[in-house]
This record gives structure tokens, sequence and C-alpha cells, in this order.
């Protein structure tokens, strides 16, 4: 399996690329009214809030707000949390709106979420009565609408019971395997660096290597790459997650060495210290199981959807 660089995300030597492996959804589920939610209630709320709560006032909320219990805890179902025109919005009612939410906003405090997320629910509820008062149960485009969710929704019902039963333990480690093998492991190397604009300065800096200054110190004092604060580390990287000048660089030097030439790449000057070369490691099934099942699982799937087109008379004819 591949290893992504541990600053990809902030050293400019490398390469702006995704993670090895990508973890694909089992299936895509419908959640009806969450991303409503989620955004607009949650804007207006936060207007009102700052025009009428002094700044001092407002941080002292926010600071209790981080304090109250995480949402998926905060809610217990015998509450009645507001009423609707002789309607009972309960705590049940609650918890089942929440369960539909993202695991993020669920583990939010519930300080900050729960009003709002109630004041939505009785929004909805009042909106479903008018909804009904004016029969639009009946209306074509409603019709229309939940017949396309019900085509969803037996969609993915059908993967799921094809695919009930066929993510065993035995599948799964037969799928890590494959993976392992297909991935070979790769050398890496563990490096530092320093990137500066000028090449003179480059010079300069590993004149002072020479003598025996410290190149986590000098980095810290002239990188002008992110990693400066970290001494110009990088971590363990193998050769192809860096531009192609850097990699080629890093790669030649044995443990302990560092470039006694500036390394030029579009990103300035480099000066690039090896602390340690090795065969990557290889990842452990445990802590890679999560994506050894999505990688199975959209196998399955593809080859389900294999079998149906195999059994299919299918013409697909795309404009010229």
């Amino acid at each position: 399996m591949k290893k992504c660089c541990s600053t990809e995300q902030s050293s400019p030597c490398c390469k702006k690329k995704k993670c090895c492996m990508t973890i694909v959804a089992l299936i895509l589920l419908v959640v009806a009214g969450a991303a409503g939610f989620y955004y607009w209630v949650g804007q207006a709320d936060a207007q009102n809030s700052a025009a009428s709560a002094a700044e001092g006032d407002a941080a002292k909320a926010a600071e209790a707000a981080k304090k109250s219990p995480p949402l998926n805890k905060a809610v217990k179902d015998s509450t009645v949390y507001a009423t609707v025109n002789g309607e009972k919005l309960t705590g049940k009612d609650v918890n089942a709106m929440i369960k539909t939410l993202p695991p993020q906003i669920q583990g939010a405090p519930s300080a900050q979420i729960l009003p709002m997320l109630v004041n939505q629910m009785v929004n909805d509820r009042l909106v479903d009565a008018a909804a009904v008062k004016e029969g639009l149960a009946n209306d074509a485009k409603v019709k229309e609408r939940v017949a396309l969710a019900e085509k969803q929704i037996a969609r993915e019902r059908y993967v799921e019971k094809n695919l009930e039963g066929k993510t065993t333990e035995e599948a799964l480690r037969k799928k890590y395997e494959e993976i392992l093998f297909s991935n070979p492991r790769q050398e890496e190397v563990h490096a530092r660096h320093i990137l500066v604009k000028d090449e003179a300065l480059a010079k300069e800096l590993i004149e002072k290597l020479n003598k025996g200054a410290d190149f986590a110190k000098l980095a810290k004092e002239n990188s002008i790459d992110p990693s400066k604060d970290n001494g110009g580390d990088l971590g363990y990287f193998v050769k192809g997650m860096m531009v192609k000048e850097f990699g080629e660089a890093a790669f030649a030097l044995k443990k302990g060495e560092y470039t006694k030439t500036p390394v030029k790449t579009q990103f300035g000057y480099h000066i690039i210290e090896v602390e340690d070369k090795r065969m990557q490691p290889k990842p452990e099934y445990a802590q890679v199981k999560d994506q050894v099942r999505g990688q199975l699982n959209e196998d399955l799937i593809r080859q389900m959807i294999d079998g149906l087109r195999k059994d299919a008379k299918v013409e697909i004819n795309l404009p010229k």
C-alpha cells in the first residue's frame, strides 16, 4: 500500500495528490431534509445571536457551549422539546433526526446544535401540516418525486442484499493480502530540508553545515517552507511523492548525508539531509481494515453490475 508524505498538504516539495487507497462508500444513503438544517437555520440563528449579544457575552456563550454534552448523548426520548398545534415533538423524534446527521454534527456540543435542530423540526412540521391542508399528497410532482425516491431506495436495498454475507473476515483477509501483493513495498527516506529563494544563501548555509552547524536550527532560521517549524522535517516519503528534482536528490543520498550543492526546483533552492532509509513498513491489518472493506465492497458491486450487464441487452447511442 502506498503511503502519503506526512507533510504533503503543507510542503511545496510534495506533489499534491491523494493517498493511495480510495475508500468507496458501500451505499449512498438518502437522508431527507438533513442538509436543510443545517445551513440556513444555522446561519439565521448565528446572525440573530450576533445582533443581540455583546462580543464578550457571545464568547462566554461559546465557551459554555463547548462544555455541553455531545448532541447524540444529550436528548432523552421522554422529554417534550416542543408542541406544534397540539402535537408533541419528543426526544424520540429528535433522536431519530440526529441519527441522520453526519457524525461530526452528532458529536458536536448540544448547546450549539440542539436549539437549531428543534426549531428546524418545528418548521418542518408546520410545512408538513400546510402541505397536507393543500392536499399535496395527490400533487403530480409530489408523486413523481416519491416514485424516484422509491426507485433509489430499492436500488440501494438491492445492493445491500447482494453484499450480505460476502464481506466476511476470511474475505477481508484475502483482499488485504491481494492489495499487499499488488502494491509492493517501496524504499522511503526520512529527510529534512531547507528551502530558500536565493542560490547564494543556499550555498552559504551549506558552508555552515560543512563547519558543523545544526541542520534543524538552520532550517528554523532560514527556510521559507512550512516545515521549518519542525526543523525542516518531512518525515518518511517515497520518491514519487516529491517533485522530480527533489526526489532524485534525496534518494541519491546515504543516511546521514546532506546535499553539497543546492537542489533547484520550481519552488526555489533546497538543501536536503537524509536521516534514515528503509523499506516501507507493512501496514497492519487492523489499521487498514476499513479501507480494505471499502475496496472489497467496490469489487463486489462491480462484479454485480458486470453480471447484470452480461445478462442484459444494452444499447448505448451517444452523440458523435
